[in-house]
């Protein structure tokens, strides 16, 4: 198992996000890119 850090914030609480199978965020940060549409980052 790969230990994965958020790209934004370095959370290590980061689940796979469904729009972007190669990317993974924690949860607070999905919320914020949730309301600014996923762009690319």
């Amino acid at each position: 198992m790969t230990w994965l850090i958020c790209p934004i914030c370095g959370s290590d609480q980061v689940a796979k996000v469904a729009t972007d199978p190669n990317l993974y965020l924690c949860k607070s940060c999905k919320k914020k890119i949730k309301k600014n549409q996923l762009k690319k980052l």
